[in-house]
């Protein structure tokens, strides 16, 4: 299996990181490297949307 190289980078725009998540775990990205790449604001709140069904 060939590995995938990703670099997630800071944008101008505001910090919404709830798609590039949702991306990211759909393509079965590890929990360590979420946790590495994505302020952990951004993934807990990206968590509790997705948990209380309100998915972006």
């Amino acid at each position: 299996m060939t590995p995938l190289y990703l670099r997630v980078h800071d944008s101008p725009e505001a910090h919404d990181y709830d798609r590039q998540i949702a991306t990211l775990r759909q393509a079965g990205a590890p929990e360590d490297w979420m946790a590495r790449a994505f302020p952990r604001q951004a993934v807990q709140h990206h968590d509790q949307r997705h948990q209380a069904g309100h998915p972006r």
